[in-house]
């Protein structure tokens, strides 16, 4: 009875293992359109101070937060650490999204996993839908994690009985020395 359990929940890990391997892919694009969109919304806000460099500072966005952040009325001072907030925002959100767009299907799950940004990953995992896809990356993916709990299991199951071996072995040569 208790192989037929283990059996069962070997498998049940096997098949959660798969399944969430397949929906990686899936994720990982919802996470990506999702962190286009906060580049989109961060240039936009960043547009509107570009206008007015363009204007005042022959388009140098460091000048005008630096004038800002220069400035004795605080309230213009805190306009400038949301300017300079904003260029970094830009700069991050564009080359981490260059990056991942730019992967192949291994680099990409790769990069996520990786270098993620968990408050993003994490608006994503909010609005996210179970969906069953059948491309090729997607069951590559899935396998890939299934074969890799099995792997796991298997590393740890070997490891005891090799633990457990040396144990016995050890007790066995103490009861012949003494």
């Amino acid at each position: 009875m208790l192989a037929f359990i283990a059996t069962l929940l070997d498998r049940v890990l096997f098949t959660i293992a798969f399944i969430a391997g397949v929906q990686l892919p899936a994720f990982i694009q919802q996470y990506i359109q999702r962190l286009a969109g906060r580049l989109d919304e961060a240039q936009y806000n960043l547009a509107q101070y570009q206008h007015i460099a363009d204007i005042h500072y022959q388009g140098s966005l460091d000048t005008l937060a630096q004038r800002y952040l220069a400035n004795s009325d605080i309230t213009v001072v805190k306009v400038g650490e949301i300017v300079q907030s904003l260029i970094l925002r830009v700069d991050y959100l564009s080359s981490h999204l260059d990056t991942l767009q730019q992967a192949n299907h291994v680099e990409k799950l790769w990069l996520f996993v990786t270098q993620v940004d968990t408050t993003i990953a994490q608006n994503t995992l909010h609005d996210y839908s179970l969906s069953i896809p059948i491309e090729l990356n997607a069951l590559i993916a899935g396998g890939s994690l299934a074969f890799l709990y099995m792997a796991t299991k298997s590393s740890c199951a070997y490891c005891g009985r090799k633990a457990v071996s040396a144990v016995k072995q050890r007790s066995l040569a103490r009861k012949k020395a003494a």
